[in-house]
């Protein structure tokens, strides 16, 4: 069986990007002037509208200095604060977004969009606990939130509890069922819980949203396929991942096991071959070559891979000595 284990758990780096890309979104989609714009002056309002341009268009040092003078102009606005915060994330410095976030609590205490944009600095800054209760307290002011429920299911998955991120991550689902990031770390987290079929739907609907584009989703699909024996299926989707671009080690070391398992074994042979330029002490390849030179009849082929195989991953010593 493929051990996905290896490949499914995603780098906290990776997933805060996901994150902020996401909360990035909801920004765009929180009404600009929430706060206090109606009886903030036409300077102010046209400093935070030039901020909030600059940000989407991701001219982040541009758009602290419009925020800085809109904030100068009137620092009573929690929205400029929640998005002055927004804006230090994206420039690296955590510690000053915190301090906007905070203050925007201050200023309008129950805006559950300020507490799920703190939590995202908290949890860069490991402090997992505050984060989490950042999130829960978001979703008290608004279960509906999406961004925060699939924040707080991420939150979780980085930790490992991942039954209780399976049910946050289902909640956002149904909330954004268009938004392929929720889908693609959903599928991550059934397949923890040994939820393959529901893992590839999962997948599936990352692949149908990005219109065949996600290259990621085509390769941990075909993991998953395979870990279910659908060897016909994980080659497609591996020979679609490398299609796309994701050509590595790993992309073709698994479609040449699937074509060793299905038989083809001149195409398995050229696949491990090419898995180890990217990878010359790959063990697992020279292995399975030696298996397809085998089968192929070209012996002294396959008794050199194996040998090559045992060198890199010699046996253990059954005594334990």
């Amino acid at each position: 069986m493929i051990n996905l284990s290896r490949y499914l758990q995603a780098p906290l780096w990776l997933l805060f990007v996901v994150v902020l890309a996401c909360s990035a979104c909801n920004s765009q989609e929180q009404p600009p002037a929430r706060a206090s714009a109606a009886t903030s002056s036409p300077a102010k309002l046209s400093s935070y509208q030039t901020a909030l341009q600059q940000y989407r268009s991701s001219d982040f040092s541009a758009a602290l200095s419009s925020m800085n003078s809109a904030i100068q102009s009137d620092a009573g606005s929690a929205t400029a604060y929640d998005l002055r915060g927004m804006i230090q994330q994206q420039l690296g410095d955590h510690e000053a977004a915190i301090v906007d976030f905070n203050r925007a609590i201050e200023l309008e205490p129950r805006n559950a969009s300020s507490y799920n944009n703190r939590a995202l600095s908290l949890q860069v800054k490991g402090q997992y606990v505050e984060a989490e209760t950042d999130l829960v307290h978001a979703l008290d002011l608004n279960p509906n939130f999406a961004l925060a429920n699939y924040n707080l299911g991420v939150l979780l998955y980085v930790q490992g509890v991942y039954t209780r991120s399976l049910q946050y991550l289902l909640t956002a689902s149904q909330l954004s069922p268009e938004d392929s990031d929720v889908w693609f770390q959903l599928g991550l987290a059934q397949d923890r819980l040994g939820q393959p079929e529901e893992s590839i739907s999962s997948f599936s609907k990352v692949i149908n949203i990005e219109q065949g584009f996600d290259d990621q989703a085509f390769f941990l699909r075909g993991l998953a396929f395979a870990e279910q024996g659908r060897y016909a299926e994980a080659e497609a989707d591996f020979s679609e991942a490398i299609r796309l671009g994701l050509k590595n080690r790993d992309t073709l070391f698994y479609r040449g096991r699937m074509r060793y398992a299905l038989g083809r074994d001149r195409e398995a042979v050229q696949d491990f071959t090419d898995a180890l330029i990217y990878d010359p002490k790959h063990a697992e390849a020279y292995y399975y070559r030696a298996f397809a030179y085998a089968r192929l009849g070209e012996a002294e082929k396959a008794r050199a891979d194996a040998q090559k195989a045992l060198d890199l991953d010699p046996p253990g010593d059954p005594t334990g000595s």
